[in-house]
Formats: structure tokens, C-alpha cells, sequence
């Protein structure tokens, strides 16, 4: 699925991929820290009122026909991950933590990401897939910034995150019993042991260089077998874990990695 600075004509039908480095539900988020990224409202605002606009135009400026093909879309929405990361829990650049508490922050994404999703469904989108976020306080780059006081992963991160997605299957609830003719799982990321032991010393596939780097460092050589890893670089995991993210979201039939449907459902209604 192409990014959305390199669409190219026709291609506008069949998908598009929003995503921007850094970005967060949050306007401010990676801002500081991270330098030029594309948070969520301008991604949809901005960006998918675009796409929107092009795909009318493909299908003869017929506003109906547009609204038809949109609503057999699947909108994969995975987002989060940096506000906590990238600010909340960043207070040399961001004051965050010191205004508000972390239940509260995580009530402020909550509504926020409702509006945003409020917006696409005003759009034309209907089918929803929204993921969780995955165990962040065991990434490299965490546990080298925070410390774990010899446990495997950052409590405190990964109790946010548990507390976010606990929200936003709530989230995914409410919109769905509000919103007619929306069409809305929630999906939570799966291939994280629960074992978080298995976490301990957890290596990147790259280096990362001292003091919490997020990043390959330039030029350097990657380990010969990432597959044997978990993470790729600081925070981010290998392509083997993702696959294991994507295979469950596609066909588990657990409400507790898909509630209330998998997305190969999802695709089907």
C-alpha cells in the first residue's frame, strides 16, 4: 500500500498508508523531540480529505459512488504508542506529566482518538480496525532510558498502555453501538509473550548506540538473524513479529485479540 506522498493516480483506489513517524493522536507529540512528522489530525484532516476528494474524482465526481467504495474499506488505525513514548513519559521536552496524571492523559487520547474516528466515519469509512498497543515498557529503548529496577520491562509504560487499550476496547464498544453502520473491532496486539521474563536482556537487531537511541545508528550492520529477534532496532519489532501481529488480527477467533470480530470478518460484512 503506497504512502500517501507517493500516490499516483489510479492508485488512490486501492488503498493508502498515512502513517508518519513519530506522530501521535496529539497535535504536540514528537514535536520537540522528533522534528517534522504528520500527527493523526492532519492525516485525516488534511491528507484523507485529499484522498477523498481524488477518489470522487476517479469515479466521475459522483459523490454517492464514492461514499459506496469507502464504506467496503478497512481502516487500519494503530496509533498511541507515541504519546506515551514520545511525550507523556518525555519530560525533559514535554510538561505533560507534570499537568496531568497519567489516568487523565490517557482520558485525553481516548476522546481525542473518538473525534478523530468520529471523523473518518463522517468521511464514509464504516469498517474499523483498531489495535491496541503493544507492551512498550519492554522496548530496548525503554528500558535503557527508564531503568527497570532489575525487572524485565518498564512497569510504569506498560501499566499506561494496558490502561489505554483497556479504553479503547470501551472506545470501540460505544462507537459501535452509536455510530449506524459502523463496523468497529478492537484488536490487540498478540506475539508479546506474557512471559515478560522472556524479555529480560532483550537486544535490538541493531545498534542502537548508548543512552536510549530509537534508531538504527547510520551505516551500522544489522544482526544476521532477525528472525531470532524480537526487536528490530529501540522500539520498533522485527518483520517475524509483525506477521505474528498480522496473522492473529486476520483470523483469531478469541475475544481476546479480537472483539468482537478478526478482520477477516470484518472484511466479509
Amino acid at each position: 500500500m503506497p504512502p500517501f506522498a507517493q500516490l499516483r493516480g489510479k492508485d488512490v483506489i486501492n488503498g493508502v498508508n498515512y502513517a508518519s513517524g513519530s506522530a501521535g493522536i496529539l497535535d504536540e507529540t514528537g514535536k520537540v523531540n522528533m522534528g517534522a512528522r504528520i500527527p493523526m489530525n492532519q492525516q485525516i484532516l488534511q491528507n484523507h480529505r485529499a484522498v477523498v476528494s481524488k477518489i470522487t474524482k476517479e469515479m466521475r465526481n459522483d459523490p454517492a459512488a464514492s461514499k459506496k467504495h469507502l464504506a467496503k474499506c478497512i481502516y487500519a488505525v494503530q496509533i498511541g504508542s507515541n504519546d506515551y513514548i514520545n511525550n507523556f513519559f518525555m519530560p525533559k521536552f514535554y510538561d505533560t506529566s507534570r499537568r496531568l496524571t497519567m489516568p487523565t492523559f490517557t482520558n485525553v487520547l481516548i476522546q481525542q482518538l473518538s473525534q478523530q474516528l468520529r471523523i473518518l466515519y463522517d468521511f464514509g469509512a464504516r469498517k474499523f480496525a483498531v489495535f491496541g498497543l503493544p507492551l512498550i515498557g519492554c522496548t530496548p529503548n525503554a528500558v535503557s532510558v527508564h531503568g527497570t529496577d532489575g525487572k524485565p520491562c518498564v512497569e510504569k509504560i506498560n501499566k499506561a498502555a494496558a490502561l489505554f487499550n483497556e479504553k479503547l476496547q470501551l472506545l470501540v464498544h460505544q462507537l459501535n453501538a452509536n455510530l449506524t453502520s459502523a463496523k468497529m473491532t478492537y484488536l490487540n496486539p498478540p506475539g508479546l509473550p506474557v512471559d515478560l521474563s522472556l524479555f529480560a536482556n532483550a537486544e535490538s537487531c541493531c545498534e542502537i548506540g548508548g543512552g536510549g537511541g530509537e534508531l538504527c545508528i547510520r551505516d551500522s550492520s544489522p544482526c544476521s538473524s532477525p528472525e531470532k529477534y524480537i526487536f528490530w532496532d529501540g522500539v520498533h519489532l522485527t518483520e517475524t513479529h509483525y506477521k505474528i501481529i498480522a496473522e492473529s488480527a486476520y483470523s483469531c477467533t478469541s475475544p481476546s485479540c479480537a472483539a468482537p470480530f478478526n478482520i477477516q470478518k470484518l472484511a466479509k460484512l
